[in-house]
């Protein structure tokens, strides 16, 4: 696998994660909250990460079948994120969006090697 200028790489167990796209990272100013207007702060720019959604099948208990979109965002072990913060652009290795609306984090899950991030919401 050849990697850019840029990209961090992980190794864990048999898999690799490599960050190869970025995102933005905001949360409330300390007179805001995200329910007025304003107070949105840039917390972090251009950080390292990798995004992925996974789709699943949910039966009703109507018999109908349901999809399930889960967003999760991957990050460097090191990165200060919290509950509180909101994800609002994710762009890939060539810059292209893959979210441009704002999403907040439903749960971080914090493993040796990096961050699970699971996103509320699926989709641009």
């Amino acid at each position: 696998m050849s990697m850019t200028a840029g990209e961090l790489t992980l190794l864990e167990r048999d898999f690799e994660i490599t960050y190869s796209h970025r995102c933005t990272i905001v949360r409330p100013s300390a007179s805001h909250s995200w329910d007025s207007e304003g107070g949105d702060v840039v917390y972090l720019s251009n950080q390292a990460c990798y995004y992925a959604e996974r789709v699943s099948n949910e039966v009703t208990d109507v018999g109908s079948i349901r999809l399930i979109t889960t967003a999760t965002l991957f990050l460097p072990r090191d990165a200060a994120i919290t509950e509180g913060d909101r994800v609002t652009v994710i762009t890939d290795e060539r810059g292209a969006a893959l979210i441009t609306n704002a999403r907040g984090i439903q749960g971080i899950v914090r493993l040796p090697s990096h961050l699970e991030i699971l996103l509320q919401g699926a989709g641009v």
